[in-house]
Parts: structure tokens; sequence; C-alpha cells
């Protein structure tokens, strides 16, 4: 059986070019941009990771958990983090131990409209369930 699956991105860029040999701010300031996004739903759910490529710009909704950097120019450049969560719909009797003909999503994503808010993970800040 192929359960139905969505995906939800999150995704941060450093504010400014910062130089190249700068690489532990560049990362610490993508990485807090990111948290400070609001997930959103893609329009994939195929999953891929960046390339090392100093001119790639910009984001891909097919990429997981990465930090890479970008938009190199004159020493400096753009760092990313990014981050996905999949949404599978579990066929309820699986979930609750009981017989049943429908199906439940579990999501990871907050304020998700197609989520139940289950979450089996605990201590990720930014999501649901998480301490």
């Amino acid at each position: 059986m192929k359960l139905p699956v969505t995906r939800h991105v999150l995704q941060g860029r450093t504010a400014n070019p910062v130089s190249i040999t700068a690489m532990g701010q560049m990362l610490s300031e993508a990485y807090r941009a990111m948290l400070a996004s609001a997930w959103r739903r893609a329009d994939t759910a195929t999953t891929n990771l960046p390339v090392h490529n100093w001119a790639q710009s910009g984001f891909s909704d097919e990429y997981d958990a990465a930090t890479y950097c970008g938009d190199y120019a004159a020493g400096r450049q753009h760092a990313y983090a990014c981050g996905a969560v999949h949404t599978l719909t579990i066929p309820r009797d699986a979930l609750a131990g009981a017989p049943g003909n429908g199906l439940a999503p579990v999501c990871c994503v907050p304020d998700a409209a197609d989520c139940v808010g289950i979450c089996p993970m605990s201590g990720f800040a930014g999501i649901a369930g998480g301490v």
C-alpha cells in the first residue's frame, strides 16, 4: 500500500552576502533566518540535496535538511539553510489499534490545515509536540 505524502519546507538565507572567511557566522545567520520563517507546503514530494556550486542561487522545494552557500561575488556569498517535514496519511486502525476505514494524517508542522498535530518527535523547536 502506498501512503499519501505531503511535504512542508522551512527555508532561510543570510540577509546580505557575507565574507567567505566567516563561515560560522554565515551559517548561524542562515539557520536563524530559517527558524524565523514559516513552514510552507511544497508542491513536490521529491527529495534531493543541493550540489556544491558557488554560483547557485535560491532554494529548491526538493532540498531536505541542508546548508549551502551560493551567489558568490567579490569574496562574499549568501548562506542558505533548509529543512523539510514529510506528512504521511496512515490508516486510522493502524494509529488507534482498532479497525477502521478512514485515514488519519500524522503531521509535525504547526497550524497545517491538513494535519491533526500528532507528532512522535520531541525536543525539536518549531515542531508541534516538541518541547
